[in-house]
């Protein structure tokens, strides 16, 4: 707010003469003429701002200025004109409450208060001012995060914020009226928590629109709690440290809350994706297990061949073809262990929630961990059978090798155990020669 030269001016004769009381809408009296008072009073009346009475001249008969000389006593009269041009107020309080424009959140312009001596500017250095600042610069913010307001030309806003019901779905309006009062100056608001929500609303931030919700309806529920709708603002005022309060732990529990869903759904994919890999790997070696029956199906075209060379070959390709399974195999056991500790690693994160609000998620946790072992497990298992039939081709070819060879298994077996009884017997007798 700036303060034209002309109204310095004036100040700086009133203050020369030594602060005269007010009388009406005048002040005046008799000074010792100075250069410095001949070259205020020479601009003030060429300013045509104000009605100066120099001796028996005046402005509004449009005199010319009058030959002052200097030293010389002369009697000076100062008509105020109580509009944007100056205004003097006989104290802060007075300013405070009957000036309109502070009801909107605006400065008056060219405005002295008289018993604080002070020029009203953004730079005067009063505590009581300084509220006053911050009283109004709460209002244009609050103006700017209302829903409407009132846009009469003069007196106080009427703002308005609709909030939800908490019986029902439903929403309805709560007004504020933007009365200043002398108790007010009392209180130096922060209101940095306003500027950072309208800031982040400008920039399109993530839950801006959820977090200035949550802030209309922490100032409803204080100004709720006003006796009176022309006492709210004034109520508001000196209850600002529960509006922030409120507004906080109200935020922490939107946030907590927003987590708690952020944390399940994170776990339900990593779920998704685990259990996905899981079961590609029992797919994946699926497909190669369909080669084994074609193998062992290779028995009857031997048979029709009744070729020795054919049945080498065929015990050859058997032998790879279990070779080539068993590797595989293998393969997937190793990709199944990498993939079991990738998911213990992963949900380790959220055993490091202790809290109690958190206790539903620890519990799902415990069942999806549960359920992603037991996976794990019979995947475990699959991979074991899979080993066995992988070298159901081999054996197959040995046994049908043996079965062609013509052999008398019976003799053979019999043999095979009579030499063992030798061997074992010629053991012993070694043994019991040594002692």
């Amino acid at each position: 707010m700036q303060v034209s030269s002309e109204f310095k001016d004036l100040i700086d004769l009133y203050r020369l003469l030594n602060r005269p009381r007010l009388v009406g809408e005048k002040f005046g009296g008799k000074i010792q003429c100075s250069e410095e008072i001949k070259r205020l009073l020479d601009t003030l009346w060429h300013s045509n701002k104000f009605d100066l009475v120099i001796d028996t001249f005046e402005t509004e008969s449009k005199d010319d200025f009058p030959n002052i000389t200097i030293n010389s006593l002369i009697t000076i009269e100062v008509r105020l004109p109580q509009n944007e041009q100056g205004k003097f107020y006989e104290s802060l309080d007075q300013w405070v409450v009957t000036a309109d424009p502070l009801t909107r959140g605006s400065l008056t312009q060219n405005t002295y208060l008289l018993k604080e001596d002070l020029i009203v500017s953004e730079k005067a250095d009063s505590k009581e001012f300084n509220n006053v600042l911050a009283i109004c610069n709460l209002i244009n913010k609050l103006g700017e995060i209302a829903h409407y307001h009132d846009e009469k030309a003069s007196g106080p806003f009427r703002l308005v914020f609709v909030v939800p019901s908490q019986e029902d779905k439903s929403f309805y309006p709560v007004v504020l009226e933007t009365r200043l009062t002398t108790e007010m100056l009392e209180y130096h608001l922060d209101i940095s928590i306003i500027d950072s929500i309208i800031e982040e609303q400008a920039n399109n931030r993530l839950h801006a629109l959820e977090r200035i919700a949550t802030f209309r309806i922490a100032l409803a529920e204080i100004i709720k709690k006003s006796p009176t709708e022309k006492e709210s603002f004034n109520y508001l005022v000196c209850h600002w440290d529960n509006v922030l309060d409120n507004f906080q732990k109200s935020w922490e529990s939107y946030i907590n809350g927003f987590s708690f869903q952020k944390l399940k759904t994170e776990i339900a994919e990593k779920q998704a994706s685990f259990s996905q890999k899981m079961t590609d790997i029992a797919a994946n070696l699926s497909a190669k297990l369909f080669s084994l029956p074609i193998v062992i199906v290779g028995v009857v075209m031997l048979e029709k061949q009744d070729s020795s060379i054919a049945n080498w070959f065929y015990v050859v390709g058997s032998l790879l073809t279990t070779y080539l399974i068993l590797s595989a195999i293998k393969i997937q056991e190793s990709n199944l262990l990498n993939i079991k500790s990738s998911c213990d690693l992963a949900f380790s994160e959220y055993h490091k929630e202790k809290d109690e609000e958190f206790s539903s998620i620890n519990q799902e946790l415990k069942l999806v961990i549960k359920s992603l072992n037991n996976t794990n497990s019979e995947l475990e298992r699959t991979l074991k059978l899979y080993l066995y039939l992988s070298w159901t081709p081999f054996f197959a070819a040995v046994i049908y090798i043996c079965l062609k060879s013509q052999i008398n298994w019976t003799c053979l077996i019999f043999y095979i155990l009579a030499q063992a009884n030798e061997v074992f017997q010629s053991s012993v007798m070694w043994v019991a020669s040594l002692f």
